[in-house]
């Protein structure tokens, strides 16, 4: 048989009703939440990535770099820390300026 936890009963339904209105705030408020299904990182750490750089910049190092930190949302993108096996240093990405190697 199986056991179900926790326990069905009143208080248990409460604490589900008052999670339910917390994450129908968070979501009217515009702030994310991974349980409401929302996106999260595209990318994860250790991932290979290609950096499009934006217009008028080059590079002398290769394209593909590592995520080696994901940060949070800011501006309505994600951004990440990047290091090229060229490059003794470490780069900041946007989101929309990666893509997978």
């Amino acid at each position: 048989m199986c056991r179900r936890w926790p326990p069905p009963g009143p208080a248990a339904c409460y604490a589900l009703i008052g999670m339910l209105a917390v994450i129908q705030r968070k979501q009217s408020a515009g702030v994310r939440t991974a349980c409401a299904g929302m996106a999260t990182h595209k990318f994860r750490v250790g991932e290979k990535v290609q950096f499009l750089a934006g217009l008028g910049v080059r590079f002398a190092t290769s394209e593909i770099y590592e995520i080696v930190q994901q940060f949070p949302e800011s501006d309505g993108e994600y951004h990440y820390k990047i290091k090229s096996v060229d490059e003794p240093h470490l780069r900041m990405a946007k989101e929309s300026q990666l893509r997978r190697a």
